[in-house]
């Protein structure tokens, strides 16, 4: 659990490293503010992106390593396969980036309401525990609707529990991450079509 918690941690802490303006996203589209971005020749996603850098995702980022190398050497699974964890971690991240994206998107059609990006940090929480403790129909859901699942227990488990289903999530951990992601980039760019200027 200490292993598992480290790596969610740690995958999260990219996350908010690097894609944590997506949350603000619906602040842009009430306040007219998204324009600023879209009319520069740049993927306005990029722009919103690089805006500004949260610190304290850094701090996040050294507890999460701390515990997850702790973790390893309590487990004794010091490997040549723990270089692959800073590969694993960013891929987990682009699973949060999805989500927010995707969460971000919805705002272009609730303009005035309050947004749900928020939820990306709620989620976190589940990426925390194995999968098969929230039984099996949920535990789908969260490996292939809303794969929070391949953020940190999936490719977790080449790690904890080596074995041929265990290298068959790791492999799979990459393509599902780049998937969703490139997924929650097209439903942007869709729901993107729909914004007009709501600013004053």
């Amino acid at each position: 659990m200490m292993f598992l918690y480290g790596f969610s941690l740690a995958s999260y802490a990219v996350w908010h490293c690097f894609f944590i303006n997506t949350i603000t996203i619906p602040t842009f589209i009430q306040n007219g503010e998204l324009d600023r971005f879209l009319v520069r020749p740049v993927n306005p996603l990029l722009l919103i992106m690089m805006d500004g850098f949260d610190e304290d995702g850094w701090g996040e980022l050294l507890f999460g390593v701390v515990v997850l190398l702790v973790a390893a050497v309590r487990l004794d699974i010091l490997s040549p396969a723990l270089l692959l964890l800073p590969i694993c971690l960013v891929f987990g991240s682009l699973i949060f980036a999805g989500i927010s994206i995707v969460l971000a998107s919805v705002s272009f059609f609730t303009v005035g309401e309050s947004d749900i990006t928020n939820i990306t940090m709620e989620l976190q929480e589940l990426a925390r525990y194995p999968i098969p403790i929230f039984g099996q129909n949920f535990g789908l859901f969260l490996s292939f609707v809303l794969p929070i699942g391949f953020a940190a227990y999936y490719p977790s488990r080449i790690f904890l529990r080596p074995g041929y289903e265990s290298m068959v999530f790791f492999i799979a951990t990459p393509v599902v991450s780049v998937l969703f992601f490139a997924f929650s980039y097209y439903v942007w760019n869709l729901s993107l079509r729909k914004y007009s200027s709501s600013g004053s």
